[in-house]
């Protein structure tokens, strides 16, 4: 069983494998948004995974989708979790083509109603 706090150590050592092991199942399976940050954040920077804005842009923007009342009233950020998560997409969004963004936005929504056959056609079109 896939583990988020595994996960988080794993990639703050640098150990991205590790990391990638136990926080993707745990991003597209259980829709764990702190997952999907540090999957983001490996993606747009390439961290043991291949450079991929269209696969770090498509964990923000479900992030953003899937923002809850008490994550908006917990942040730490002044105006706001849902502020915050549309800042960083944003951030994602300026370095792709608009294709490449509706794209992302197509795999999020599939993703979010559990339809995992447009990520996976995404991975096999652009291997690692």
């Amino acid at each position: 069983m896939a583990d988020f706090q595994k996960g988080k150590d794993a990639y703050e050592a640098g150990d991205y494998a590790a990391a990638l092991r136990e926080l993707r199942p745990l991003a597209e399976q259980e829709g764990d948004t702190k997952a999907m940050f540090i999957l983001s954040c490996m993606y747009a920077e390439g961290e043991g995974v291949a450079q991929d804005y269209v696969l770090a842009y498509t964990f923000s923007d479900i992030r953003l989708k899937l923002t809850t009342a008490q994550e908006e009233e917990e942040s730490w950020w002044p105006d706001g979790e849902r502020s915050l998560r549309r800042k960083q997409l944003a951030e994602v969004a300026a370095m792709m083509t608009p294709g490449q963004v509706a794209e992302a936005q197509w795999i999020a929504l599939a993703l979010i109603n559990r339809d995992r056959i447009p990520l996976q056609q995404w991975m096999e079109k652009h291997p690692k």
